[in-house]
């Protein structure tokens, strides 16, 4: 997938245009010292990537894949539960819950992983990080330089609430952290064999 005449989705249309723009700015300072770099902008699910990218000109969504994923496949890497109907007052929204994820569980953490890695493979087999185009997202793709936002878990928390609010999907907490858990440890990996990363604090 090309990046140029890239625009940003109309699944972003609910995100607050005066949102982001602090985090942007600090951001910036770091694509510009690495813009002749490939970089990855990191964080799990509901920290606010798509809030800070609304503001970042070059800046692409690596989630844009999911728009063409084949349905089931998606369902399998997401979690995704079948659809239901979400009543809120007089507002109706169809909303995907998830599957139960119980951190102790031994057989959710192997299909947390096992997804995980079906993802990360489908996202590097659609899209290429290029020098000048961050890219955001969610899993540790091909890149020379990770940017990672790192959030609270109290802060990550609020803002899975809110967007439970304001989205068709209702995120987990427990999944939510333990992809944090996991990701926290292949940046380990990921700065052993070489790579570059920084990290940014969201709050």
């Amino acid at each position: 997938m090309s990046f140029e005449g890239y625009k940003k989705d109309s699944r972003d249309i609910h995100l607050n245009p005066k949102e982001g723009k602090e985090q942007a700015g600090t951001l910036e300072s770091l694509l510009e010292k690495y813009k002749d770099q490939r970089v990855l902008v990191l964080a799990p699910p509901s920290v606010g990537k798509s809030t800070i990218l609304q503001h970042i000109k070059d800046g692409v969504d690596l989630d844009v894949v999911f728009d063409d994923m084949p349905e089931e496949f998606k369902r399998h890497v997401l979690h995704h539960e079948w659809p239901f109907m979400f009543v809120d007052g007089d507002r109706k929204a169809i909303k995907y819950t998830e599957k139960e994820f119980d951190p102790n569980n031994i057989e959710h953490q192997d299909y947390l992983r096992e997804t995980t890695e079906l993802l990360t493979d489908y996202v590097q087999s659609k899209m290429n990080i290029e020098a000048g185009h961050p890219g955001f997202g969610s899993t540790l793709v091909d890149s020379d330089v990770v940017i990672y936002l790192k959030i609270s878990e109290e802060e990550l928390e609020k803002r899975i609430e809110s967007r439970n609010k304001n989205t068709h999907r209702l995120v987990q907490i427990e999944r939510v952290k333990a992809i944090k858990k996991n990701l926290e440890v292949d940046l380990v990996r990921f700065k052993s064999e070489g790579g570059v990363v920084e990290e940014i604090t969201i709050d």
